[in-house]
C-alpha cells in the first residue's frame, strides 16, 4: 500500500492558492501554483488519482484540463523528490477538498537563493532533532 508524504527534508507553507516548498537538503525552492497547492494540503495521501479527482470534481468544463495539470504536477513533485512513497503508517491522512474555481496550475523551481539554503545548519538535523549536549 501506498503512502505519500512530504519529504522530510522539505519545508512547506500554504498561502492561499500557492504553496512554497524548500528542499532543505539541494537548497531548491518551488512554488506549487493554482488550484495544485491543494495536493500539498491533501499530504499525506495513499490515492494521489482519488485527491487529484476530489480537487477537480467542481470544476465542470475546465475539470479535464486541471486533472492534467494536477497529474503532471504530481509527477513532478514525485520527480524532485519533494513527495515520497513511504511504507504504510498510522498517520492521519489529509484532506483533499475540491477547488471552487479553476485556476491554471504549475510548478515554479527557484536556484536563486540556493546557496542561502545550504548554509543554514537546519538541513544537518535528522528526525530525531537537534543533538542535545549535555
Amino acid at each position: 500500500m501506498h503512502h505519500f508524504t512530504l519529504n522530510q527534508q522539505v519545508a512547506a507553507e500554504t498561502f492561499e492558492d500557492e504553496c512554497i516548498i524548500a528542499n532543505l537538503d539541494s537548497g531548491l525552492y518551488y512554488s506549487v501554483q493554482g488550484i495544485a497547492a491543494g495536493l500539498i494540503q491533501a499530504l499525506p495521501c495513499d490515492d494521489p488519482d482519488a485527491a487529484i479527482a476530489t480537487i477537480c470534481a467542481s470544476l465542470g468544463e475546465h475539470r479535464a484540463t486541471a486533472m492534467a495539470e494536477l497529474s503532471s504536477i504530481w509527477q513532478e513533485l514525485i520527480n524532485e523528490q519533494l513527495v515520497v512513497d513511504r511504507a504504510s503508517s498510522n498517520a492521519a491522512l489529509g484532506i483533499a477538498t475540491a477547488a471552487k474555481e479553476y485556476k491554471r496550475s504549475e510548478l515554479n523551481r527557484y536556484a536563486d537563493m540556493q546557496d542561502l539554503l545550504l548554509l543554514d545548519p537546519i538541513h544537518d538535523v535528522d528526525e530525531d532533532g537537534w543533538e542535545l549536549r549535555e
